[in-house]
């Protein structure tokens, strides 16, 4: 035990399990209420100041280098921050496009799902009325005055529109065009229509929303 302690055996088990939920959290395995679970882009967030760094300790031949606090939330909170960044210096939330297309019971599920997602980290979401097809879906996002753009719709109508949609999209001037669901057997032709990343339960939020606020944030 005591080589256990100087080797940092405990540091070590603990560091794999922060990873593993951390890991958890990103995917959307583990839900953090008000986080990434019915975020509220309205609220007045509270000012945090970061743990200091512990000092290791010295005791009878033994260093023990103290654990650093964490807080399940830091990943969500570091992408609101730069959100709200964004948002300050252009006076105006960044915000991306949701294209639904079909009825809404069609693209009701999706919608909202990805507005959520969307919300966790800090960026507004622009939802469009009932779209019947690729013109509609591209006459839409220039409204919009959106850069990017979500497909929201079901697996069937995704086989039958999404690719057009997503050229649409492409030609309308859409920077990034993302649909939400995994894609299927669809993959790689939508991704060779235009589809740059799916968004899904179960992928790595933090990566997805930390490259849709560098897309949002190189807008000129």
């Amino acid at each position: 035990m005591a080589e256990a302690l100087k080797t940092g055996w405990l540091t070590e088990r603990i560091g794999a399990t922060a990873a593993r939920r951390a890991a958890m959290i990103a995917s959307g395995r583990l839900e953090l209420t008000g986080v990434s679970a019915f975020p509220d882009l309205g609220e007045t967030r509270p000012q945090i100041a970061p743990a200091p760094a512990p000092a290791p300790i010295e005791r009878a031949g033994f260093r023990i280098t103290p654990l650093v606090p964490l807080r399940l939330a830091t990943p969500f909170e570091r992408l609101r921050d730069r959100a709200d960044a964004i948002a300050a210096a252009r006076g105006v939330r960044p915000a991306v496009f949701l294209a639904g297309f079909g009825a809404q019971k069609e693209h009701a599920a999706r919608r909202d799902f990805t507005r959520a997602l969307l919300a966790s980290g800090g960026i507004e979401a622009m939802a469009s009325a009932p779209l019947a097809d690729a013109a509609a879906v591209a006459a839409a996002f220039r409204g919009s005055g959106a850069v990017m753009a979500v497909l929201c719709s079901s697996d069937p109508l995704y086989r039958d529109l999404a690719a057009d949609a997503a050229r649409a999209l492409k030609s309308a001037g859409a920077r990034a065009v993302l649909l939400a669901g995994r894609g299927g057997d669809l993959a790689e032709e939508l991704k060779a229509a235009g589809v740059d990343r799916f968004l899904y339960l179960g992928a790595d939020r933090i990566e997805l929303l930390s490259a849709v606020l560098d897309t949002l944030e190189a807008r000129s």
